[in-house]
Formats: C-alpha cells, sequence, structure tokens
C-alpha cells in the first residue's frame, strides 16, 4: 500500500518524501520515483520528530501526510506475548500519532 501511494503521488508531480524502515525495499522505491529516503522507526517519536523538522526545514511545508505504515504478527491472541502487543501497538497506533 504504502508503496503504491508513493507511486501514485510521484506521478502525479508531488515531491514526496519516504520514512520506512526497511532500507532494501525503501531506496529501491525512492531510486525508481525520485524519492527522498529516511530511515527509521515510526514507533520512535523522537526519530519522527527529527524527520519531519528535517523535511519542513528544506522544503517549506508538508501539504499531504499518508499514514502506511502497519505491522501484524500472526499467532493466536492467546498466543500473543506482551512484548509482541506493545510491538503492534506501537507501530499501528503510536506511529501514526507522532
Amino acid at each position: 500500500m504504502g508503496a503504491a501511494t508513493v507511486r501514485a503521488l510521484a506521478l502525479a508531480g508531488a515531491q514526496v518524501n519516504l520514512i520506512d524502515i526497511d532500507r532494501k525495499g525503501a531506496e529501491g522505491i525512492a531510486q525508481e520515483t525520485g524519492s527522498e529516503v529516511f530511515i527509521g522507526d515510526v514507533s520512535n517519536s523522537e526519530f519522527c520528530d527529527l524527520t519531519i523538522n528535517s523535511i519542513v526545514d528544506s522544503q517549506g511545508q508538508i501539504d499531504i501526510l499518508v499514514n502506511a505504515a502497519g505491522i501484524i504478527l500472526r499467532a493466536d491472541a492467546l498466543e500473543t506475548n506482551d512484548d509482541n502487543w506493545k510491538r503492534i501497538m506501537a507501530v499501528n497506533v503510536d506511529g501514526v500519532f507522532f
């Protein structure tokens, strides 16, 4: 979903900044679309603050924000441990907020 969104926005002429934890995948999409890439974890609020500030400093503003980060850990609900649950919530909930 994220890669398709980056491609569509770039095709429409948008200047796209791609944020991802997966360096190899992100750099491939960035090279394909001419996007600027930032590698990091969206569940880390400090990383998010620094990245957003860097983008605003260099471009002046952000016109569109798409939050497409998300993870799923396949396990039965009764077998999901605290660490896995916290990681899911950190990326899927906290990452959208930061």
